[in-house]
């Protein structure tokens, strides 16, 4: 083999030398380069947050969703032509031609003025501490519509119609329930039919009694 054609073979192995070295240099490059950020998916629509999503702040939610809560138990309420009870001392007052039936709250506060028919009734438990039914009137005060006497001077009282069992005289409660009473004096007896509030023990006798409507 001659000189130039050794060096023709020598030129080529150098060309392809250099052209595999460059490739292997641009992979190399390639690995090195840093991948690209990937692209941050948007939050799905259920994780947004409930007030975001129905295009409120989480102060306006809040308010609304206090706005929409139903309300509690309404309290009771002395505006006219209400219902109310109410329970203190009864006490008459004024005169013979003017007289005024007023219950003394037990908590405390302004008297309030009875009206009505049964108003009268209520006024011969004077003394007594009663429960009140009725509703109230443009004045503050309370047309009565029923009444309960609960104590008397401190005494629990029970507050029936009196009637006789046999020889036994006992005292019926409004709701039906019969209570014998022991050692009644004979003018209790005399009021068989009688609405009357009598305090104290009833199986060991009368502390005191009182005649609230009598016999019909």
């Amino acid at each position: 083999m001659n000189r130039c054609a050794v060096a023709l073979i020598l030129a080529v192995a150098a060309c392809a030398r250099k052209s595999d070295s460059a490739s292997d240099t641009s992979v190399a490059r390639a690995d090195t380069t840093a991948p690209s950020a990937a692209p941050v998916p948007a939050a799905p629509a259920d994780t947004a947050h409930p007030a975001m999503a129905t295009g409120k702040t989480p102060q306006a939610a809040a308010t609304t969703s206090a706005k929409d809560a139903p309300s509690g138990a309404t309290k009771s309420t002395s505006a006219t032509g209400a219902s109310d009870t109410l329970r203190g001392v009864v006490a008459v007052t004024g005169t013979d031609r003017d007289k005024h039936v007023i219950i003394k709250p037990a908590g405390g506060g302004r008297s309030v003025t009875l009206s009505g028919p049964e108003a009268a009734t209520v006024a011969r438990a004077a003394g007594a501490d009663v429960w009140v039914k009725g509703t109230r009137d443009a004045s503050g005060g309370m047309a009565v519509s029923s009444f309960v006497v609960r104590t008397v001077d401190g005494a629990a009282a029970t507050d029936g119609t009196l009637a006789l069992d046999g020889g036994q005289l006992v005292l019926v409660t409004p709701d039906g329930a019969r209570h014998a009473i022991a050692h009644a004096p004979p003018a209790l007896r005399d009021h068989v039919g009688a609405r009357a509030w009598i305090s104290g023990d009833l199986s060991k006798g009368p502390a005191a009694w009182g005649i609230i409507t009598d016999k019909r």
